[in-house]
């Protein structure tokens, strides 16, 4: 006989746990006025069933690769702490290139047809120039997949000047911007509200399909920005919610804590990737928090909020 622990347990309406709500909360506070406020133009009640959140549908999205930024102001610093990083396992590695960078000594021992290497630059023409003179010289039988961005025109919503309901308006006009063929980049910083960050991340699918009408051509990449001096906590506690965050809600790439000074920091971010990766299995389903009522929600207002 085949038995299931849901069976055991008897299904309220909402005004059964309102009630119960009511009861825990001793009269300090009326379950009726409790909110999931997320912004001026998102709040809802938190007693959410499954009426509340009709029509869910999984999202498509990617795996997410583990993506370091190298910062440092040689290039053979840079290609030094890039192969390290690699070594441990980075699937994705980035740098600032300066005019004076050498390609032959930045890219020494990096297989660009097995990594992906991002290139910010000031100049995107002269970067590259450089990078087809190098790819003509070296890599000329082989695929690679080197992307470069010009630092002041990349996509980029900030963390902390933006709420939820600013940023997905933008990225709305950037969908309809380009033609269902384009390939877009969205450079996203993690904001630290973990599940409207999720939600958020679901959304721009959900409105790129729509508008786009296609789930490829966009590439999620998503950004830490952590200020020690603002915090009471490590940088890499952090870093551990946001990025689970970013995998959770399918980001193409996603950068962790760069390498400035401190490798340690940059080593031990890595770490958490491969943790949330390999352990926790994130990247072994797609969509993981599809059904979940408080991210579907937020999912779809998000959307509602896009059109205002």
């Amino acid at each position: 006989m085949k038995m299931s622990a849901i069976n055991d347990f008897k299904k309220i309406s909402k005004e059964e746990w309102l009630s119960k709500a009511n009861i825990d909360l001793k009269g300090k506070l009326s379950a009726e006025s409790l909110l999931y406020t997320v912004d001026d133009r998102i709040s809802f009640s938190p007693f959410l069933m499954g009426e509340d959140v009709e029509n869910c549908q999984p999202v498509s999205g990617p795996d997410t690769r583990a993506a370091i930024k190298i910062n440092s102001y040689t290039d053979r610093e840079a290609n030094t702490k890039a192969l390290e990083m690699l070594n441990r396992g980075a699937e994705v590695i980035a740098f600032d290139v300066l005019p004076r960078f050498d390609f032959q000594v930045l890219f020494k021992g990096i297989f660009l047809d097995m990594v992906t290497v991002i290139l910010f630059c000031n100049d995107k023409n002269l970067a590259n120039a450089k990078l087809n003179e190098y790819l003509s010289k070296n890599k000329s039988e082989k695929d690679t997949n080197v992307i470069i961005f010009n630092t002041s025109e990349c996509f980029r919503l900030s963390s902390k000047k933006e709420t939820f309901s600013n940023r997905i308006n933008r990225i709305r006009q950037e969908l309809e911007r380009h033609s269902e063929n384009e390939k877009i980049y969205l450079f996203i910083e993690l904001k630290k509200d973990f599940l409207t960050q999720i939600a958020e991340l679901r959304a721009i699918r959900k409105l790129n399909e729509t508008l786009r009408n296609q789930t490829g051509n966009l590439f999620i990449i998503t950004e830490i920005n952590t200020s020690p001096e603002e915090e009471n906590v490590h940088p890499l506690i952090i870093a551990n919610y946001l990025l689970m965050s970013s995998y959770l809600g399918m980001a193409d790439i996603s950068f962790g804590l760069p390498w400035d000074d401190d490798g340690d920091t940059a080593r031990l971010c890595l770490n958490i990737h491969h943790v949330l990766k390999e352990e926790s299995g994130f990247n072994f389903v797609t969509d993981p928090t599809a059904g979940a009522y408080i991210i579907e929600k937020l999912t779809q207002e998000l959307i509602m909020a896009s059109n205002i």
